[in-house]
C-alpha cells in the first residue's frame, strides 16, 4: 500500500503516517481482515442457525460478522457483544484474531 496517498486526520488536521507515534501499532494493523480461529468456527457452526449463515458459507458469515464487531471496540477491550453473540478476540502478530465464540 502506498501510505503517501493516504490521508490521515488528527483532531481535524491532516498529518503523515510518519508523524504518528512509534508506540503505536503499525497502520497496517488497522485495516489487516480479522483471522477465525477454529474453535471460533466451530462454535459458529453450534450456535448459530444455518439460515444466518448458509447463504453466503459460514466463513464468509462469521468472517464479516468479526470484522465489523472488531471495528466497534475500543483499542482496550477483548470482548464485545453484537446481538446475542459475544465475540472474544486476542491480537497476534499478524493482527486480530477471533477466539471464541459464545452465546450471551
Amino acid at each position: 500500500m502506498n501510505w503517501d496517498k493516504v490521508k490521515i486526520r488528527v483532531m481535524g488536521e491532516e498529518i503523515s503516517h510518519k508523524d504518528l507515534e512509534h508506540d503505536e501499532p503499525p497502520l497496517e494493523d488497522y485495516f489487516v481482515p480479522v483471522v477465525l480461529s477454529a474453535l471460533a468456527i466451530d462454535k459458529a457452526s453450534q450456535i448459530v442457525p444455518e439460515n444466518y449463515w448458509k447463504p453466503h458459507g459460514l466463513h464468509t458469515w462469521l468472517s464479516g460478522r468479526a470484522n465489523e464487531a472488531f471495528k466497534r471496540m475500543t483499542t482496550s477491550q477483548t470482548e464485545i457483544v453484537g446481538g446475542k453473540l459475544k465475540y472474544t478476540f486476542e491480537m497476534n502478530p499478524g493482527g486480530p484474531v477471533l477466539k471464541n465464540l459464545t452465546l450471551v
